[in-house]
């Protein structure tokens, strides 16, 4: 893979891609060096970038913004900013906060899941709901925890996930379900503020 190649490592490696110490001129320039090289690797390595899907993000604080970004091009198509962007299913935000349009989706995507695992609870035999809770749900909400396990809206997936429970165990909804979690070994999603 073209990222894990050492001669293209060694050679943006002294090239610091900051704002703040540069004017924005050399910022360009070094924009263009840098999308010179990536292209040159990725047609080493028989690799094709796609300028449709390629966006270009800026990751800052929520206390700085850019006044101007320099355009980034790639084979004279120009990439689009976006303020978010969805890479391997985990919606990351230019300033690296506010996971709540990822927690908001992960929990559709949780609720979708718990919905099939109640009808099915039913038909099927009584471990399935579990082996189903550990094969979709289980794998859905822990990934990418260590970015919005800290985020407010990280509450939204401990309910669904009690809710899952509650339908696994057959208990009823009033019952404090710690011990549930325990005889069924599953891990709680509980919410820590950093």
């Amino acid at each position: 893979m073209c990222l894990s190649d050492q001669a293209f490592k060694s050679r943006l490696r002294h090239i610091p891609l900051s704002f703040a110490t540069t004017s924005m001129v050399t910022f360009q320039q070094k924009i263009l060096y840098v999308m010179k090289e990536l292209v040159m690797c990725f047609q080493k390595n028989n690799l094709i970038i796609n300028t449709e899907k390629t966006v270009a993000m800026f990751l800052h604080p929520n206390w700085f913004r850019f006044p101007n970004k320099p355009p980034v091009v790639v084979k004279n198509n120009e990439i689009a900013f976006k303020p978010e962007v969805r890479f391997l299913d985990i919606y990351i935000r230019e300033n690296l906060k506010k996971l709540n349009v990822h927690v908001c989706s992960m929990c559709l995507c949780l609720s979708k899941i718990f919905y099939i695992i109640k009808s099915s609870r039913a038909v099927l035999s009584p471990h399935m709901p579990r082996s189903t809770y550990f094969a979709y749900f289980q794998s859905h909400l822990w990934h990418g925890i260590i970015f919005w396990g800290g985020d407010n809206e990280s509450k939204m997936a401990f309910r669904v996930q009690k809710r899952v429970i509650w339908i696994i165990s057959g208990a009823n909804k009033c019952k404090y379900c710690k011990q549930i979690f325990k005889d069924y070994k599953i891990l709680i999603v509980t919410f820590y503020k950093f």
